[in-house]
């Protein structure tokens, strides 16, 4: 994936429009670019632009940008803009695409709502917009999330020389923040907790086992003989007990029926009374069914007069309607006089008030001209003091007070200056700029020779140290040499003693053989003194030559480990010597360029590097004021043209207001048209009323007298129905005309009376011949008494031979129920016991309260291939150290990342002895590292590396530059770097600078 090119506007401090393209020109020639500016000036803005076109994010604020933070951080669009976007080219995989990203503030200075939106670049297709699916279309595209793009992109020193240096749990932590990678720990947690529920599910299941009680078999043999015997005598008992049941139960049906006859005979009774007061009700029903037929012309006379009373209602409301449309007609006429001002005849009315609303319409835009003009040259000043950085105030007195104290300003800022014209303060300001870069770099080439001469003064007191070590040597070894020469001679005549007792010895058996005054056979000796008595050779001499031999071999190899020490020392100040006259060649080259730079700014030779320094600030605070007066002289033109608008200003308000004045002589109203459509339309309409109303009054009296009429004959044909029925009033035949509801509730009522009656009859002669069937049945000798007591006894014997049964079959159902259970139980037990088991397993590897331990194995093995990408990295870096993590014993005292020292002979230790340039020289190889995890199944092809620079000494700093430069070429890739170190502006040349003006704002360079 690469970056192309960046469109924006008004982002941060970069105001207007903008465009940086790295695909095209310097920067697509040189691969290896340098960002660079003062601080503040929007380096890392070029960053954002790129994650908040693809991702609607930023590296500075932890969480997609919403209109919340856009208002209330105000960290993204350029303070008083009113729009800003971020635009994004790049390409994958042979395809180009664009992200684009917007917002805008609408005229009440509220923000719309944000834009997104994602193109294929050569076919201009449209793929996908919308704020949330862009982001989501970019990832799936680039094939990175946001975490991993600002991790494989945007390399930040200091986040990884924190995972360099940090202690084991503190390194896992970073590590799982930087990768994203923080549901392990989560993970840790959710197997602990499920270890603790399995576990205390199983014991939970052993207490309900130990809970269940099992009959014992004896006592369950027992139980089935007795229900045996039970089962044996229970037919007898059963037999007896029915018997007295069957003769108790006639003699209570017995009486039940005799009882239930006496009810029945009392029932009847009641119902013939009942019958009696029916018969009104079946008299009113004859009386219905005889006038039922004159329901219609008695409900036709009703509704006759009910029609007659509502049109006489509707007479009365249309008169009182008209009274008032009169009256409101009256009260428009007096409005229309009223506004006009003057009376006139009704059809002159509406004419003369469409005279008065044009006169009042023509001085309406009289006055909205002017007050155009007023509004125009207010936003031309609005616009030119913008420029100025000055804000439009309520007047255009208040505003040209304003103007006036800002030109006083800029002639000040003018005068200081010293110039009179902006073309000799150009050349001022140029020179000036030329000189601030000569006192930089003479600035650093100081600091550089400084730096040289201190390296040079160390190494000869090494140099020094080194000699004296070698002298030390020598002597050791002079001495060494003596004292062994003193030892050799020692062990040679210890060793001859100790051969010559070994061959005396050897010669024991010749020697017993010769006899004094015999001449030995071997020298011809008369005389045998060792014959008598041997020479006196002590015991001790063997141990002590082994001694000696032993002190002689350890003070040899002390002399050849001195030797060795004094040749490798030899070397060392020979190198010593070889670096001291580089880094005096390199010193005697910093010093002529120091010369050169002296020469060029024409200063006198200065030894104090704080003194170049402030002649340097001095320079910056003249260039500083130039550039004020420069902005000075090209406001002095704004000046004058704000001052003609503010004027301009002025008399288009002076006239707006007289114009204004004439018209609310005239009309005091808020709208002349609107007032005279409304009191055209309520006088239209109040007329059409009139006409509707006097039209109706006609059509209401006609229906009156038609309904009139019918009224009188409906009442000639109900007084004959009267006098033929013989009832004395139309009231009087309505209420023997019964309701429908209350006919049929009484034709229901005489079924019902009907039916009651055939079934009290029935019901009493089925009572008479169940009392005959019991009395047969019943032994009337035998009182109820004597029966229940029989019944009683049959009926506890029966009850006890049941109970003692349903009692021996619950405990033999419950045991055989809880067997069942306990089985059941003990192969959930078993299931249970496997389940802990094996969670009990993770939970040994992985699990634990906090989730630590599986997040720090994960980390651990993350950290493994981290260090994998690393060592490759920084062999390109430096063939010295090879990165390793600690052993489990190392982690015990020190857990701290280890570092292989080849130079010194694999010696192993801490990265935290590692300088602050060899810091930085691991954490760059460990920021490319992370870079290459995270995108291992993407090319990226685009790498914007942020600061950390500082720390390296020069030699440092161009073996990394040299790695950059060798990546850059080798992969083809585009690599930017952010930071301030003055020497990569030397050997970086092509370089995109940001330089601030006196305003707040940032312009932009490519150079």
């Amino acid at each position: 994936m690469k970056i192309r090119k960046i469109k924006f506007k008004n982002i941060h401090s970069l105001k207007g429009e903008h465009e940086v393209d790295f695909s095209n020109g310097a920067l697509s020639e040189a691969g290896l670019f340098l960002i660079t500016g003062p601080t503040g000036s929007g380096k890392s803005t070029l960053l954002d632009i790129i994650t908040l076109a693809l991702y609607n994010r930023i590296p500075r604020i932890d969480s997609a940008i919403s209109t919340a933070i856009l208002e209330g951080d105000g960290g993204i669009m350029t303070r008083n803009a009113k729009d800003c976007y971020a635009e994004v080219e790049y390409s994958i995989n042979g395809n180009i695409y664009r992200s684009h990203w917007s917002v805008e503030r609408n005229r009440n200075n509220n923000l719309n709502p944000r834009k997104q939106e994602l193109t294929e670049v050569i076919s201009g297709n449209i793929l996908d917009s919308g704020m949330t699916t862009v982001p989501k279309k970019n990832e799936e595209i680039i094939g990175l999330s946001y975490d991993q793009f600002v991790k494989a992109m945007v390399l930040s020193q200091g986040q990884f020389s924190k995972l360099l240096l940090a202690p084991r749990d503190e390194r896992n932590k970073l590590l799982e923040d930087i990768t994203g990678a923080k549901a392990y720990s989560e993970i840790g947690k959710a197997v602990f907790a499920r270890y603790r529920k399995s576990k205390s599910a199983k014991e939970e299941q052993e207490l309900k086992l130990g809970e269940i009680i099992l009959i014992p078999e004896e006592e369950k043999r027992n139980l089935q003989r007795e229900l045996t015997e039970l089962d044996k005598t229970s037919p007898a008992i059963k037999k007896k007990y029915d018997v007295c049941k069957e003769q108790i139960d006639i003699r209570k049906n017995l009486i039940k029926q005799t009882e239930q006859y006496n009810l029945n005979l009392k029932e009847k009774e009641e119902f013939e009374i009942q019958l009696t007061a029916f018969n009104d009700k079946k008299l009113a029903l004859t009386k219905h069914n005889k006038l039922v037929q004159y329901r219609d012309i008695l409900n036709k006379n009703d509704q006759n007069n009910n029609a007659l009373a509502d049109i006489k209602n509707k007479e009365n409301e249309n008169n009182e309607n008209l009274k008032n449309a009169i009256s409101a007609k009256q009260n428009i006429e007096n409005e229309i006089v009223k506004l006009i001002g003057k009376s006139h005849p009704e059809e002159k009315l509406l004419p003369e008030l469409e005279l008065f609303r044009k006169k009042v319409g023509a001085l309406r835009e009289k006055e909205n001209l002017f007050n155009s003009n007023a509004n125009l040259h207010k936003n031309l000043l609005e616009s030119s003091l913008y420029e100025l950085n000055l804000i439009i105030k309520e007047t255009p007195v208040l505003t040209l007070n304003k103007i006036q104290t800002k030109q006083n300003e800029i002639k000040d800022i003018i005068g200081a200056s010293g110039e009179k014209d902006l073309s000799a303060l150009e050349k001022k300001i140029s020179k000036l700029r030329e000189n601030i870069e000569t006192a930089d770099q003479l600035t650093n080439a100081f600091k550089i020779y400084s730096e040289n001469k201190i390296i040079i003064s160390s190494k000869k007191d090494e140099y020094k140290k080194g000699l004296e070590l070698v002298k030390k040597h020598q002597s050791e070894i002079l001495k060494l040499n003596n004292e062994n020469k003193e030892l050799e001679a020692e062990v040679e005549l210890l060793f001859h003693q100790d051969e010559q007792k070994k061959k005396l010895q050897s010669l024991d058996e010749h020697r017993n053989k010769l006899k004094k005054g015999e001449a030995c056979p071997l020298c011809g000796s008369l005389e045998h003194p060792y014959t008598v008595s041997l020479p006196d050779f002590q015991e001790q001499t063997k141990n002590l030559l082994v001694t000696k031999r032993n002190l002689l071999e350890a003070k040899k190899e002390l002399m050849a480990s001195e030797k060795g020490k004094s040749e490798k020392q030899i070397e060392t100040n020979e190198k010593f010597e070889a670096e001291i006259l580089d880094w005096q060649k390199k010193s005697a080259l910093n010093l002529i360029q120091v010369d050169l730079f002296f020469d060029k700014l024409k200063w006198k030779k200065i030894e104090d590097i704080v003194e170049i320094e402030k002649n340097l600030t001095d320079l910056r605070t003249t260039l500083n004021i130039s550039i004020q007066s420069e902005s000075a002289f090209k406001a002095e033109k704004s000046i004058t043209q704000c001052l003609k608008f503010v004027n301009d200003w002025e008399k288009a308000i002076t006239e707006f207001n007289k114009a204004k004045s004439e018209k609310e002589n005239l009309y005091k109203g808020a709208d002349i048209d609107y007032d005279v459509s409304a009191i055209n339309n309520q006088f239209t309409l109040v007329l059409g009323d009139i006409k509707n109303l006097n039209k109706t009054g006609v059509q209401l009296s006609d229906e009156i007298l038609n309904l009139s009429k019918q009224a009188k004959e409906f009442k000639r044909d109900l007084e004959a129905i009267l006098i033929k029925e013989k009832i004395s009033s139309i009231e009087t035949l309505k209420e023997l005309i019964l309701e429908e509801k209350i006919v049929e509730s009484i034709r229901i009522e005489l079924q019902k009376n009907e039916e009651k009656r055939a079934s009290l009859e029935a019901t009493l002669k089925l009572n008479l011949k169940s009392l005959s069937e019991f009395k047969e049945k019943d032994d009337e000798k035998v009182s109820i008494e004597t029966l229940n007591e029989l019944f009683a006894t049959s009926d506890i014997e029966w009850r006890t031979m049941e109970n003692n049964k349903g009692a021996i079959n619950q405990k033999l159902t419950s045991d055989r129920q809880s067997r069942e259970r306990h089985k059941e139980g003990l192969l959930a037990l078993e299931l249970l016991k496997k389940d802990e088991v094996l969670w009990k397993t993770m939970n040994n590897l992985i699990g634990d309260a906090t989730g630590k331990k599986f997040s720090n194995f994960v980390q651990d093995l993350t950290l493994e291939q981290l260090i994998g990408y690393a060592n490759i990295r920084l062999q390109e870096l430096s063939d010295r150290y090879i990165l390793d993590i600690p052993t489990a014993q190392e982690a015990d005292k020190n857990d701290s990342l280890k570092i292989f020292d080849t130079y010194m002979g694999d010696a192993r230790r801490s990265v935290n002895t590692l300088s602050g340039g060899e810091t930085f020289m691991v954490s760059l190889a460990m920021a490319f590292a992370l870079s290459d995890l995270a995108a291992r199944n993407v090319n990226i092809e685009s790498i914007f590396i942020d600061e950390g620079f500082g720390t390296l000494d020069s030699d440092t700093l161009n073996q990394a530059i040299s790695i950059l430069e060798k990546m850059q070429n080798e992969g083809d890739k585009s690599i930017g770097i952010i930071s301030h170190v003055a020497a990569l502006k030397e050997r970086i040349t092509t370089q995109i600078k940001l330089e601030k003006s006196g305003a707040g704002y940032s312009s932009i360079s490519i150079e």
